[in-house]
């Protein structure tokens, strides 16, 4: 696989990963949904409901499902032989900027900063929460990262 290959790869799913993203959020906030595994700060739930585990379980299988779709969409083609190793690099980058645009863009500016009315944002979902929503992430983030990274790679390279 080319550098072209790859930064094309990457540029087209960052962009598209983070306007999905972006509307999911958009969908949990307004319908409330995300606060069946969270906090009115924005926190996970220390004794998380079902619901909110189901929540939770489904954002991951988005996730994971569309990082799956595009290595399908782009990589799987008879010029392109990827074996696993290349794979989870590729799939961790990708997942990690779309991290870090939840993390930048969404948490920090949006949530924190920009505050729209259309989100419905409780008040104790400030940005001192957001602070500290942000420091965990960057513990939990990577870990989530190497797991959806793994088992995309393992998945397609399986089904490849």
């Amino acid at each position: 696989m080319t550098l072209s290959q790859i930064l094309n790869y990457l540029i087209l799913w960052c962009f598209l990963g983070s306007f999905v993203f972006s509307l999911i959020v958009i969908y949990l906030f307004r319908s409330g949904k995300v606060y069946e595994a969270r906090t009115e700060e924005g926190h996970f739930r220390k004794e998380m409901p079902l619901k909110g585990v189901l929540t939770l379980l489904a954002s991951l299988g988005l996730i994971l499902g569309f990082i799956m779709l595009t290595n399908f969409i782009s990589l799987v083609t008879p010029n392109v032989q990827l074996s696993f190793w290349p794979l989870f690099f590729l799939n961790l980058a990708l997942i990690i900027i779309i991290i870090a645009y939840d993390t930048l863009v969404i948490d920090w500016w949006v949530i924190g900063h920009w505050r729209p009315s259309f989100l419905k944002l409780p008040d104790a979902m400030d940005k001192d929460q957001m602070v500290v929503h942000i420091h965990r992430t960057f513990i939990t983030a990577p870990l989530i990262a190497l797991l959806l990274a793994a088992l995309s790679a393992s998945i397609t390279t399986l089904l490849w």
